[in-house]
């Protein structure tokens, strides 16, 4: 699976694919947020991208964003790891397919370490900012 086929494990995608005709990779982007929910078996991770999607919206252009985040929520979590956890960042990001079936979710830097299994995931959010020059 290519970095970008990510996307192909993704029950819905919230426009994602109406930005981009092939999606960033998830190590070109920084993983900005993580809730995990005991509640209802989820954990929601958010990704930021300065791969400016190839079709964004006007008020996006009018604005002069320059950065877009996306929420991708894995349904249906378990085998959850979870060993440290550094600021948001650039970290080593593996989402896979199972071949019993589901999601595999690895993300890991130096000091810390995140793994879960999933039954599904859906992107539930995606909005534009513009980001401070760096």
């Amino acid at each position: 699976m290519s970095a970008s086929e990510w996307v192909e494990l993704i029950v819905d995608q919230a426009g994602l694919a109406d930005l981009y005709p092939v999606p960033p990779s998830l190590d070109s982007c920084e993983v900005s947020y993580m809730h995990i929910d005991e509640r209802d078996s989820s954990a929601t991770l958010g990704f930021s991208t300065k791969a400016w999607p190839s079709r964004p919206s006007d008020e996006w252009l009018e604005k002069g964003h320059n950065t877009l985040e996306f929420y991708i929520k894995f349904t249906g979590v378990h085998d959850l790891l979870v060993d440290g956890w550094g600021p948001p960042g650039h970290k080593n990001i593996v989402v896979a397919h199972q071949p019993e079936g589901g999601i595999m979710v690895s993300i890991e830097e130096v000091g810390s370490v995140v793994k879960f299994l999933a039954d599904a995931a859906s992107v539930t959010h995606t909005h534009a900012y513009r980001a401070a020059a760096e």
